[in-house]
């Protein structure tokens, strides 16, 4: 919970407080992060794949998916799990190793509160 006072400057105060307002903070995108480079022959392990972070995602309906430049699915897990433990290291379906660029990704999910989530952007490889 966050509490709002608002103050107003009087000429016998410097502040009374005229009301008060207790709110409950709102969902904002930092309440997860995902990382968008991986480097697979990275020296620090924790750059050789791309993870989610974070606790407000719910494992219900979560979907990850990567798109090459002509929309097709390159990599794609259902498991929010899979995706927070060990990531997507930058292999196709097939496990082949995906060339230097930048890779459309798509996630959807429900989060803890059941409302759906949708996330859009790009992953960048880099060698």
């Amino acid at each position: 919970m966050v509490s709002l006072s608002v103050m107003a400057q009087t000429a016998e105060k410097r502040s009374v407080v005229i009301g008060s307002r207790t709110e409950k903070p709102k969902w904002c995108e930092a309440d997860f992060y995902l990382s968008t480079a991986l480097s697979p022959n990275a020296v620090q392990a924790g750059n050789r794949t791309v993870k989610i972070f974070g606790e407000r995602l719910s494992e219900d309906e979560f979907r990850f998916a990567v798109f090459d430049r002509w929309g097709t699915i390159v990599y794609q897990s259902t498991s929010l799990e899979s995706m927070a433990t060990n990531g997507w290291d930058g292999r196709s379906i097939t496990g082949a190793a995906l060339v230097s660029g930048t890779y459309p990704y798509r996630l959807t999910a429900v989060d803890k509160s059941g409302k759906r989530f949708e996330k859009k952007g790009v992953i960048t490889i880099i060698y």
